[in-house]
Parts: C-alpha cells; sequence; structure tokens
C-alpha cells in the first residue's frame, strides 16, 4: 500500500492538508482547483498539497489513491509518472 506507507510518514499538519482535500472529494464529487487536483496522464490524476502529491485514479465513484512522493520540480518526474501508471495497470488487473 504505497500510498497508505506516504501518508503514514508525513507530518500531521500535511495530513490534515491531505484530509481536507480528501473530504472536499467526498462532499461535493470534484475538486475544481487545478493547483489542488488535475489530471496528470490518462486515468492517472493527483492530489496536490503544496509539494506532495498523491496519484489516484477513479472507478465508478469511487477515488483509489496508489502512491506519493514530494514533488522538487516543476514538473512531474517521469518515473513517479510511470510508478502511478503501473500502480494502476496492477491495482486494475492488467
Amino acid at each position: 500500500m504505497p500510498a497508505k506507507d506516504f501518508y503514514d510518514r508525513l507530518s500531521k499538519g500535511d495530513q490534515a492538508k491531505l484530509n481536507n482535500l480528501f473530504l472536499r472529494m467526498a462532499d461535493h464529487g470534484r475538486i475544481a482547483n487545478r493547483q489542488k487536483f488535475k489530471q496528470v496522464e490518462g486515468d492517472l490524476f493527483a492530489f496536490k498539497s503544496f509539494r506532495i502529491r498523491v496519484s489516484c485514479y477513479q472507478n465508478g465513484r469511487c477515488w483509489y489513491l496508489l502512491h506519493g512522493f514530494e514533488k522538487k520540480g516543476d514538473d512531474w518526474p517521469r518515473g513517479e509518472v510511470i510508478r502511478g501508471l503501473n500502480l494502476l495497470a496492477e491495482h486494475r488487473g492488467q
């Protein structure tokens, strides 16, 4: 469970920021602010809080968290995109 392992290592403050994003998605079904949530590639999306990124995908009405990392630059590192896409394929059983 890479996303849970990453989440558990975060500070309580960073966990609270992500929890607010997760609750907003649960309550409203979307997050319109691209600075907080955006499509990365294909079916891979990301919750964003400052430098923290948690990749996810949607299946029906459910969102599944895949993995997380702390982003250093402006763009997602290609290795993290590939990791997210691989986890997505694995989770879907492809």
